[in-house]
């Protein structure tokens, strides 16, 4: 009877592993997309930069709708992830240097056991709803928002979104072989034509690897608490707090009155680019790009 009780409690460790390291190497929730706040000024300039339309990214400039609210923005589409970019009052409550961080949650209905372990953390109060989106004449549900009331629509937030299966459906978007969301799938789905595809993949763009945020006190210890939930890892480097999950790699220095919360972004490349290259977009965006590497530098010197 003890070898069987063993056996079980056994399997049901490894059931539970399972469930939360599904694939080896990939984590079960991912860095999706990072927004920041630019002047409008630095949106115009970045607008008109054939580097950045015709190398860089696939760049998109449009207005998002929900059944509740829609925002305008402009985006840099890569391999994998994606930079949303915003003027002020892009969408409702933004300024200068507003920021936040969008998860994607790998394994389609998991969101529920996320929550659930948000829900447990003290002094914290879990929001959760599903957002709708609208294309045309079709409202199709599109994902649940599960977040940290702390950080909601404030100067920086992060959520998690659970992608609903019927836009997977909606959008025609593959997931991998074992089932999960994939991040590539997601942003190819947006372009169908041969024109369009063979476009996206001649771009540099290919992923997120590294995010500096600055915040202040109290979103320090609400960030802390959200991505250690979600399953990352955590260390002290160079000075700076730092989660890692995967590839991904967050450094958080905590300011009393910080300004643009992601201040530097680090993306890798598809390909090598020589020599090095230094572009300035307006009084609050920096792009220097050598190398498998770019960097995005936001906030005024």
């Amino acid at each position: 009877m003890k070898r069987i009780a063993i056996a079980v409690c056994v399997a049901v460790l490894v059931f539970a592993v399972s469930l939360w390291a599904q694939t080896p190497g990939k984590p079960s929730v991912e860095l999706n997309h990072v927004y920041v706040t630019l002047q409008k000024d630095t949106i115009d300039s970045i607008a008109k930069s054939a580097f950045i339309s015709e190398q860089f990214s696939m760049f998109e400039q449009k207005t998002i709708k929900t059944v509740s609210e829609s925002w305008t923005g402009t985006y840099l589409m890569g391999w994998r992830g994606y930079l949303e970019l915003f003027a002020p009052g892009g969408s409702e409550g933004l300024m200068d240097g507003s920021s936040g961080i969008g998860f994607s949650a790998s394994r389609l209905g998991s969101g529920g056991a996320i929550k659930r372990k948000l829900d447990s953390l003290p002094g914290e109060k879990t929001l959760s709803d599903l957002s709708t989106k609208v294309e045309g004449k079709d409202s199709i549900p599109w994902f649940d928002s599960i977040r940290l009331q702390s950080l909601d629509k404030g100067a920086f937030s992060t959520w998690l979104m659970d992608f609903r299966s019927d836009y997977i459906k909606f959008r025609k978007i593959e997931l991998t072989k074992d089932g999960l969301f994939d991040r590539h799938g997601y942003n190819a789905s947006r372009y169908t034509t041969s024109e369009q595809k063979k476009a996206f993949e001649s771009r540099l763009f290919n992923d997120l690897s590294e995010v500096y945020l600055e915040l202040d006190a109290s979103e320090s210890v609400s960030f802390d608490r959200f991505v250690t939930a979600l399953g990352y890892g955590v260390s002290e480097d160079r000075g700076k707090r730092a989660y890692h999950a995967g590839t991904f790699t967050f450094f958080v220095s905590t300011l009393p009155n910080p300004t643009y919360r992601v201040r530097k972004v680090v993306c890798t490349l598809t390909r090598a680019v020589e020599p090095r290259a230094e572009y300035r977009f307006g009084p609050d965006a920096r792009l220097t790009v050598e190398g498998y590497t770019a960097i995005w530098i936001f906030g005024k010197d």
